[in-house]
């Protein structure tokens, strides 16, 4: 996600085999929340919902599109990702499906 560059989560140097299909955990000074898709509420661990994040990696803006800019970040700087996902309580991230069906191909939105 270029909006989050260069990362907002990674896998540890020696990856636990019980966390197979994680992500990793999130990077210093990097705030992760994991929210209801429609009530916006934070869940808990192993509650899948849409993953925000804010640091000083997310990006301030898109250039001359404030629309796009309030529908990706909200007014506390949550940057809204669009993957739904989970955390277990060592704080691993995963990813289990999107709330939008775009990809990214060769710079190009592709559904």
């Amino acid at each position: 996600m270029t909006e989050s560059a260069p990362v907002t989560l990674i896998p540890r140097h020696k990856f636990p085999d019980s966390k197979v299909g994680s992500v990793g955990q999130i990077t210093p000074l990097t705030e992760a929340r994991v929210v209801d898709l429609t009530t916006t509420e934070d869940l808990g661990p192993h509650q899948p919902g849409e993953l925000l994040f804010r640091g000083p990696q997310v990006m301030l803006g898109y250039l001359n599109n404030e629309t796009a800019t309030r529908q990706t970040l909200d007014e506390d700087g949550w940057l809204h990702t669009g993957d739904v996902g989970y955390y277990d309580e060592e704080g691993y991230f995963y990813i289990v499906d999107r709330t939008k069906e775009l990809i990214k191909v060769k710079g190009n939105q592709v559904s």
